[in-house]
């Protein structure tokens, strides 16, 4: 319990956990200090604390000196930035408590003596637990086209998917008398960044990116961020599998490639530690001096990887659950862009049937049907062949 006449400020005092320069007697105070577009700079003695941990340490005062809040009642929030993600709604949920002096929390209905204690529990507790449920119910899905070529998933959100268009001469079925509408279907899907191309990073906040460096696990907490991008999932891991190779896309031809899982995870810290650099050296809010320490962190713990034998051996097994934890989704994304090739044949074959050059009973055998496709040359098949004019499916 806090402590405190609620009415009189004389004895609290707020510190910012970030900056730890800035301190106030005041909520609001705080409150706009923290809602300053330019955040203030990070010490390196709290680099070790996650941005969740060290906001909820500055929105709950001291007291007569004391911390009305332990570190070990923040031991959930160790990886987390959910809570500083969406601090404005964080702030209104704080001043409408004050406001309408509201003692019982509304996420759980428990009720409490003080103001200040349902400020706190709210602040530690249940805001957390309501955004971290809200996203797991929220989980944009992405659309998949079963093998019909029916769409059967769609998501509202699609901020961070590619929207690719397709003029088809026919429907998404065939029906039995293989009569075909002339309709136009946008499919909406996520084209993943090739593996060999550095991951998309728009999705991480500059707080959780300067969060993960100094981490104890920087690499597995980078690439467990990477991954949440449906964007990035461009490795099929599947855990059941034990023949040591896994798939990767690899180009935006669409192609995935069996590559050895060793291979994976090399070139998978290589990445990592490429944009981890890239990040340091991009941060406006870190002095040289912090910039050379997270640096020489970072080129440590690469080393000991690059150096063998075991720890190489702990990180590529780290890096092995964290592809399978997501196979599921990197999955559906290989599925997507199987069932889309599909459906570009079937357009490609309408197109045939329409140009009077073939019809599909005619040519039943699908490679004989490739073949005509080849040798009328229509600008329209050139994506099915590569450079040199081989089958690219």
């Amino acid at each position: 319990m806090i402590n405190t006449n609620e009415n009189n400020n004389k004895y609290i005092k707020y510190i910012c956990n970030r900056c730890i320069d800035f301190s106030t007697s005041k909520f609001n105070d705080i409150k706009r200090h923290n809602l300053r577009k330019i955040v203030c700079d990070k010490k390196y003695e709290v680099m070790l604390l996650s941005n969740d941990q060290m906001f909820a340490m500055t929105l709950i005062p001291y007291y007569n000196g004391k911390h009305c809040v332990d570190i070990t009642e923040l031991n959930h929030l160790s990886d987390s930035t959910i809570i500083c993600d969406n601090k404005l709604e964080l702030f209104n949920e704080i001043d409408n408590i004050g406001k309408n002096k509201i003692r019982q929390c509304k996420y759980c209905n428990e009720t409490f003596n003080l103001i200040s204690d349902l400020k706190k529990h709210i602040i530690v507790k249940c805001f957390y637990n309501e955004l971290s449920n809200r996203h797991n119910n929220n989980k944009s899905n992405n659309i998949l086209i079963n093998s019909n070529n029916n769409i059967i998933n769609t998501d509202t959100n699609t901020n961070n998917i590619y929207k690719t268009t397709y003029n088809i001469d026919g429907n998404n079925t065939i029906n039995n008398n293989n009569n075909y509408n002339n309709n136009n279907y946008s499919l909406y899907f996520n084209l993943p960044v090739p593996f060999n191309e550095e991951w998309d990073l728009s999705n991480i906040s500059e707080d959780t990116k300067s969060a993960i460096i100094p981490s104890q696990y920087v690499f597995s907490k980078f690439l467990n961020e990477i991954l949440k991008n449906d964007k990035n999932l461009n490795v099929v891991i599947d855990k059941n599998d034990n023949s040591g190779t896994s798939m990767v896309y690899i180009d935006h031809n669409r192609k995935y490639i069996l590559m050895k899982d060793k291979d994976i995870f090399t070139k998978t810290m290589d990445k990592l530690y490429d944009q981890l650099f890239d990040i340091i050296d991009k941060n406006k809010n870190h002095i040289k001096m912090v910039k050379q320490m997270s640096k020489e962190f970072i080129q440590d713990k690469y080393n000991d990887y690059c150096d063998g034998e075991p720890i190489k051996c702990v990180i590529d097994d780290n890096i092995y659950k964290t592809y399978c934890n997501n196979y599921d989704r990197a999955n559906i994304v290989n599925k997507n862009i199987s069932n889309i090739k599909d459906m570009k044949i079937i357009f490609n074959v309408n197109k045939l049937n329409n140009d009077n050059v073939s019809n599909r009973k005619q040519y039943p055998d699908r490679k004989l049907r490739m073949e005509t496709m080849k040798e009328c040359k229509h600008e329209d098949y050139n994506f099915l062949y590569d450079s040199e004019g081989e089958n690219k499916f």
